[in-house]
């Protein structure tokens, strides 16, 4: 009969799923960030709305909050904070309910340095 073939230490079955955690995608680390913040947007419409929030957790690249109210992603909302002023615009990216609210992933527009951070380069 036929030889068998040696199996690679790299090759990995077609049937098997390769899911990486979301934690080993994202290009920054996450801290925990408990502000009040303002969230303000254009809807569909073209009303401005706002919603105050609680920041959950923050990164360079993003945060993500919780408010009482969905929100469609893709949006484009202005992130304010009592204590740092206005932080920025960012897209969200998703918005899921948790009980009564709903958790918002948002993508800043760019990088933010947060004035607080030590870990990051500017920092005060």
């Amino acid at each position: 009969m036929g030889q068998k073939r040696p199996v690679s230490d790299h090759f990995i079955p077609a049937s098997k799923e390769i899911r990486l955690k979301p934690e080993r995608l994202r290009r920054h680390g996450r801290t925990a960030f408990h502000e009040v913040i303002r969230l303000s947007w254009q809807d569909r419409t073209g009303l401005m709305c706002t919603v105050r929030g609680r920041g959950i957790d923050r990164s360079p690249s993003g945060l993500r909050a919780e408010a009482a109210e969905p929100i469609e992603v893709g949006t484009l909302v202005q992130v304010q904070a009592e204590r740092f002023g206005f932080i920025g615009g960012a897209h969200v990216r998703h918005c899921a309910r948790k009980g009564s609210r709903y958790v918002w992933g948002l993508q800043f527009t760019q990088d933010i340095r947060w004035k607080d951070d030590p870990e990051q380069p500017g920092a005060k």
